[in-house]
């Protein structure tokens, strides 16, 4: 048996199924419906860009430090015993879209250091790192951390212990790490061992200065734990060699040794120790936040689909409003005492 509306028998004739001429006429049914309400619509979506304009106006300006690192040169890994490249040559891990960084493991060593707990142990040390921070909390001249003060800070305690939260406490390490960790962001630029590292506060010059310390206190740390790994080298070794009295192995101890030297000449000298700065943090001289671009972006696409939302909303509305309107009229051919109100003299 075929039915007439049978979308496949329809789709074969070339006939226009029925599922199809549903949908076209609910989308030409919305869309005219737009149309009717444009006023409303216009009028909605002005008010959400005038509601972005003002977020321009007193949005909190971020400026965004950035710093471009690359992995430490060849002659350091050498006298590091680090090969900056591994056997698949250009095709590391990095350059296949892993994000594990390059050959050089010191490197990639730095790259997850940066966001690490003990620098932030170290940073939280720092007092100008308090004080930009944690402006509300730390105290400059005492140079402590108390409650948040004022009105707003009361208000967030109360609200605090009503909700059962826990009080407020000084920030440790682990609160700055969990900071590190949201805002220091470093990405690969391209298909090259280069990474782009990022930091963005309100702050130009602080934004420059904290990502330097976060890129020297994470070098430093890795520095002095391979250092103090190297002279432990070097101290079982030379005990070793006193007591071995082979001449075959003490060649082989005494190459050892002379590897650990050489570590120990090149992480020594003040020089970057696990990539190399290609560009050292720089903060450009226009915010970036609020960026006037993507906020226009977000009025075109949100605000046409508030404003669209609200032409639809107001179709039951103003059925509604017939409704009662057609309800409220009253017959002209009826009297207002209720009885049929003559047309004609005679009748």
């Amino acid at each position: 048996m075929k039915y007439p509306f049978d979308e496949k028998s329809s789709a074969m004739s070339g006939h226009p199924s029925l599922t199809a001429t549903v949908a076209d006429r609910q989308s030409n049914g919305v869309f005219s419906l737009v149309l009717a309400h444009w006023r409303d619509v216009a009028l909605v979506f002005a008010a959400i860009v005038a509601l972005s304009i003002v977020y321009l106006h007193i949005a909190e300006r971020q400026y965004a430090a950035s710093a471009t690192l690359a992995p430490s040169d060849a002659e350091l890994n050498i006298l590091t015993g680090v090969s900056g490249m591994t056997d698949v040559g250009s095709l590391s891990l990095s350059r296949i879209g892993f994000g594990l960084g390059s050959g050089d493991t010191k490197f990639a060593e730095l790259l997850q250091q940066l966001t690490s707990s003990a620098t932030a142990q170290v940073l939280l040390g720092d007092d100008h790192v308090k004080a930009a921070l944690y402006d509300t909390t730390w105290d400059t001249r005492s140079r402590t951390f108390h409650p948040p003060s004022g009105i707003i800070g009361q208000f967030k305690e109360s609200l605090k212990t009503a909700l059962g939260l826990p009080p407020w406490r000084a920030p440790t390490a682990a609160d700055l790490q969990r900071y590190l960790s949201h805002n220091v962001v470093a990405r690969e630029i391209g298909i090259s061992e280069l990474y782009s590292v990022t930091y963005a506060h309100k702050d130009p010059k602080f934004a420059r200065y904290f990502l330097s310390r976060v890129l020297a206190v994470s070098d430093d740390y890795l520095r002095q734990q391979k250092l103090a790994r190297a002279r432990a080298y070097v101290d079982y070794l030379d005990r070793r060699l006193k007591l071995v009295t082979g001449l075959d192995q003490r060649q082989a101890l005494l190459k050892l040794r002379s590897q650990q030297e050489n570590f120990l000449m090149a992480a020594s000298v003040n020089l970057p120790f696990s990539a190399a700065i290609d560009d050292p943090p720089v903060t450009p001289s226009r915010p970036t936040w609020p960026n006037l671009l993507i906020i226009a972006v977000i009025d075109i696409f949100f605000g046409g689909a508030v404003a669209a939302a609200v032409g639809l909303w107001l179709r039951p509305y103003e059925a509604f409003r017939r409704r009662v309107e057609n309800a409220l009229k009253i017959p002209r051919a009826i009297a207002p005492s209720g009885r049929l109100r003559a047309t004609k003299s005679g009748e």
